[in-house]
């Protein structure tokens, strides 16, 4: 990672599923992507549709750690950290603003549910709400120590 601030982010992922008419668009970005994997036998390129404006969008940068938090059928589950490889813009079949994020995440990452990561973070002085879209952890002391505890954890 070579820009000097690197942030920390949770980010709430809903689906994986991507509309058929942005297809293109979130295939070419994944092409390009996987030109920036730092070993591509060890990660993949992991897609992440994001719909709408979103603050967060204008603050992400290249390098950054991405700590995916996937919500499939009510359960969830916290993946351990990922790396910010780059985004691509453009709308929905209504007009509406979608980002497409790629992540570069280990091919088969640990993950841990989030009835076990959520107190452990509140045990770190990390208050999270039962509903996270997108948050930077800003304390490095607390970003460093969740970070540390997802690699560590196996499913």
């Amino acid at each position: 990672m070579t820009n000097t601030r690197t942030g920390v982010w949770l980010l709430g992922i809903q689906s994986i599923e991507f509309p058929e008419d942005e297809q293109a668009v979130a295939e070419q970005g994944e092409i390009e992507a996987k030109g920036e994997l730092s070993d591509s036998r060890k990660f993949k390129v992991f897609p992440v549709r994001w719909p709408g404006k979103s603050r967060f969008l204008s603050l992400i940068r290249k390098g950054d750690t991405i700590i995916p938090i996937n919500e499939e059928h009510s359960a969830r589950h916290v993946e351990e950290a990922a790396c910010f490889l780059g985004m691509r813009k453009t709308k929905s079949r209504r007009g509406n603003p979608v980002t497409y994020l790629y992540l570069e995440r280990s091919r088969y990452p640990n993950s841990v549910p989030w009835k076990v990561f959520k107190p452990h973070c509140a045990s770190i002085g990390l208050k999270l709400r039962r509903e996270v879209v997108s948050r930077e952890i800003t304390n490095p002391l607390r970003a460093q120590q969740v970070v540390a505890f997802l690699s560590t954890k196996k499913s």
